[in-house]
Parts: structure tokens; C-alpha cells; sequence
């Protein structure tokens, strides 16, 4: 499949104009026919998934200014949602988050904070306490304190206080036991 330079590219070479938004990262390629005017808009590095059609110029403008505002309208949202959030508001040094993953079997991992920062908080893995007896499933807790290795992992606080890890996210612990599962 090309990419969106590529398809811009050829685009081109068929006789297609492009216009850019100077505001944000827009493009439309359009081409007027004896039937009204067909364009395709890229937004970012996506590439076009269609082609559409419209009657005139005139109309051509109306949709690109409408695109050009809805773009500007998502790249807002999109910078809203990334705005740093106050870490202080939802984690404190001493918290413990649990991190719960796996796929056939429910792995538990356990994480102590030691350093809050503005939008970051940084966190040492610790040891739990299980039920599971090396067979099946159970009940595990954390070990605060219990720290299983020197590793002191940055991450930042999303906007609802989770924190965003390999195949998950970490919560901040409830101070209930959680269900944990083995095959081995």
C-alpha cells in the first residue's frame, strides 16, 4: 500500500491540485470533471480511505473549510486530553498501585511509589503475599516496603489518575486482596 506522499504523488501526476491548511496539518487534493469537482483530504501522516464528490467549486470551499474546522476542532481535543494532569491530585510517595495482566493466567504485580513529581510519579516494584500456594488461583497483597529490585520506573499520570504500563494500567490499590492465577 502507498503511503500518503506517495498517494499525493500520484495524485499529482493526474492532474489533482492540492491545497494545505495553514493552520493545522490538512491537505485536500481536488480535480474538476464535467461532472462537479472529486477530492480526497488527508489529515496528519493518515493516508485518504475515499474519494468523494461534490457539484462545485463553490461547494468544494464550503467542505474544505468545514474539514479545516473540524480538524482544528480534533487537534484541540487531542491537545486537551494530553494537557499534563496534577499527579500530587491522585497519587502520594507511600501509595501502592496493582497492575493486573496476563492472558490464560492473571498475573498481579504490585508498585510502591517513591517520588511524586508535577505530571509524573516514579515507582519501585514490590513483593506480594499470596494464597495461591503455587497452584492455580488465590488471593495476593503487597508487601509495602518490600522492594524486589533497585529499579525506579518514571511514569505519567493520565487524566483519570491511571497510569499506563506494557499491557495495561496501573490503579492505585484499593486495599483489597486481588484474584491471581497460575499454570504452573
Amino acid at each position: 500500500m502507498y503511503n500518503q506522499d506517495q498517494q499525493v504523488a500520484f495524485l499529482v501526476r493526474d492532474g489533482f491540485t492540492v491545497a494545505k491548511s495553514k493552520k493545522v496539518d490538512f491537505k485536500l487534493a481536488y480535480k474538476e470533471d464535467d461532472r462537479g469537482v472529486v477530492f480526497q483530504y488527508y489529515f496528519g501522516k493518515a493516508k485518504a480511505k475515499k474519494r468523494y464528490r461534490v457539484s462545485s467549486m463553490k461547494e468544494l470551499q464550503r467542505q474544505f473549510t468545514i474539514l479545516e474546522a473540524n480538524r482544528i476542532t480534533r487537534v484541540g481535543e487531542i491537545a486537551e486530553r494530553r494537557k499534563s494532569v496534577k499527579a500530587s491530585d491522585f497519587w502520594a510517595v507511600g501509595d501502592v498501585g496493582s497492575y493486573s495482566w496476563g492472558y490464560e493466567q492473571t498475573n498481579v504485580d504490585w508498585f510502591e511509589v517513591v517520588a511524586v513529581g508535577k505530571a509524573t510519579i516514579k515507582i519501585r516494584k514490590i513483593a506480594s503475599l499470596s494464597s495461591d500456594n503455587g497452584g492455580g488461583s488465590g488471593k495476593c497483597q503487597p508487601v509495602r516496603g518490600q522492594f524486589l529490585n533497585d529499579e525506579i520506573k518514571t511514569k505519567r499520570v493520565q487524566r483519570d489518575g491511571y497510569i499506563n504500563m506494557e499491557h495495561g494500567c496501573l490503579s492505585k490499590w484499593d486495599g483489597t486482596a486481588k484474584f491471581t492465577s497460575s499454570w504452573h
